[in-house]
């Protein structure tokens, strides 16, 4: 993070299951400088227990200017156990771009966003953010405090946010789904949002 102007590529595959034991996370392409980050993970059987999942980061720093691009898919198992699985979030002046498909089940303890610009107020979210995540041949789990956004801008923010979500099976978020939805005040970015269910909502 912070001055950081070099570039990262990574590329991560784990035939079996990737489990984080409960505390850890996983992060695929996360820029926290000016340089740009590209990352890729192919999971062959599942994620177990990842406390933070997410796929093209758009910055630890909220003043990152670098570009991020991260690729997710899980071949079968799923995601389980986990708090927040986040794709394509930005919260500075970069840009994200993040991709996700999913064999099986996901269930997540807290939220899901995909495509989002949210930089706690501080107005410094000019960037872009692009999300879409595909759930093939299973259903979305969110806990009983969760939110699920797909396109979502946050107050005083000015980047675009633009979210795609298809879930083949069920979907349960018991709290609140915002789909296509800018914040509130100074808010003057876009946001775009297409969530397609093929089971129960």
């Amino acid at each position: 993070v912070g001055a950081s102007s070099g570039n990262a590529t990574g590329l991560l595959t784990v035939g079996g299951v990737f489990d984080a034991g409960g505390l850890n996370g996983l992060q695929i392409g996360t820029a926290g400088g000016s340089g740009t980050a590209d990352g890729a993970a192919t999971i062959g059987n599942g994620i177990v227990d990842a406390n933070i999942v997410l796929v093209g980061g758009g910055g630890g720093d909220p003043n990152a200017t670098g570009a991020s691009t991260g690729a997710l898919t899980v071949q079968a198992g799923g995601i389980q156990g986990g708090n927040t699985l986040s794709v394509g979030f930005v919260s500075g002046p970069g840009q994200s771009t993040g991709t996700a498909t999913v064999n099986g089940n996901v269930s997540v303890a807290d939220s899901v966003s995909v495509g989002r610009v949210d930089d706690a107020g501080s107005g410094l979210g000019s960037g872009d953010a692009t999300g879409n995540l595909s759930i093939l041949g299973g259903d979305l789990t969110l806990g009983g405090g969760g939110l699920l956004s797909v396109g979502r801008t946050s107050s005083a923010t000015s980047g675009s946010a633009d979210g795609t979500l298809s879930v083949a099976g069920n979907l349960t978020a018991p709290t609140l789904t915002v789909v296509g939805v800018t914040g509130v005040g100074a808010s003057s970015g876009n946001a775009t949002g297409l969530l397609t269910v093929g089971g129960v909502f």
